[in-house]
């Protein structure tokens, strides 16, 4: 991965991003091509996690409708000459012959490519596109690696706020500073997620207000919002568990109804 690449996947640690550059720089080199690209598909947005060349071919459309095409088949492909099968705009340095893999995760789909570009006719042979299926290989391998390494920090900070919570309780530590403990390690084992815990209030007359008691995690304005808020069935999702005294799903509370 390039110094200053805007967009660079963060799931991706020094460790893999080295690995990854030394696999695109030996295609490269091996195939006698002047860029090498190895590139992560999240729905729409495709990152480039490795390059080894200029960047001029990376935003070509030739090389963004080769790496669907080998995402959508699933197999390795090559083209010697696009200007025979694609017209377009593009100039020459942007890329004329392609040959590439899919990389393709445990669940069979695949998550992004590992390509070789050329800015001149290529007749590419059998021998090229195994040379090409074996990096592909071993980056898939790398990014495995990683999403092994990534859970196995994630469940030991799950772990280590476990155990916080644990001597936390047993030193009869302030309930606030528990809970808020206890929504850290929430927060830890499913990243993104924010959290708060808030206790009912009694009103006479009513069915009480919620307090907000922990929940450092969450945007000022929204936790303003949330505490003090009545308990009432029908009311915000925290509400209407606390009237219910029961667990409350909602998948989307955009949804109507």
């Amino acid at each position: 991965m390039q110094p200053g690449d805007e967009g660079s996947p963060s799931r991706l640690d020094v460790h893999a991003s080295a690995a990854l550059d030394r696999l695109t720089r030996w295609a490269a080199k091996a195939l006698r091509a002047p860029v090498a690209v190895v590139t992560l598909s999240d729905g729409e947005d495709v990152i480039v996690a490795s390059r080894t060349g200029s960047e001029e071919p990376l935003a070509s459309s030739r090389l963004r409708e080769f790496e669907q095409r080998i995402r959508a088949c699933g197999e390795p492909d090559a083209i010697g000459d696009v200007r025979g099968k694609v017209r377009d705009a593009a100039g020459d340095a942007a890329g004329v012959a392609f040959i590439g893999a899919p990389l393709i995760d445990a669940s069979g789909a695949a998550v992004g490519s590992f390509c070789v570009m050329n800015v001149k006719p290529r007749r590419w042979t059998i021998q090229d596109v195994e040379l090409v299926s074996e990096f592909t290989s071993s980056a898939t391998t790398e990014l495995d690696l990683q999403a092994a390494r990534a859970e196995a920090e994630r469940e030991k900070r799950w772990s280590d706020r476990q155990q916080a919570v644990l001597e936390l309780i047993a030193a009869r530590a302030p309930l606030t500073r528990t809970l808020g403990e206890l929504l850290a390690a929430a927060e830890t084992h499913a990243p993104g997620m924010l959290a708060a815990i808030a206790r009912l209030e009694h009103v006479r007359g009513t069915h009480g207000r919620l307090r907000v008691v922990a929940g450092h995690g969450l945007p000022r304005g929204f936790a303003s919002t949330l505490d003090g808020v009545a308990a009432v069935e029908g009311g915000s999702i925290s509400a209407t568990a606390a009237v219910r005294r029961e667990p409350l799903v909602v998948a989307d509370i955009g949804a109507p109804g």
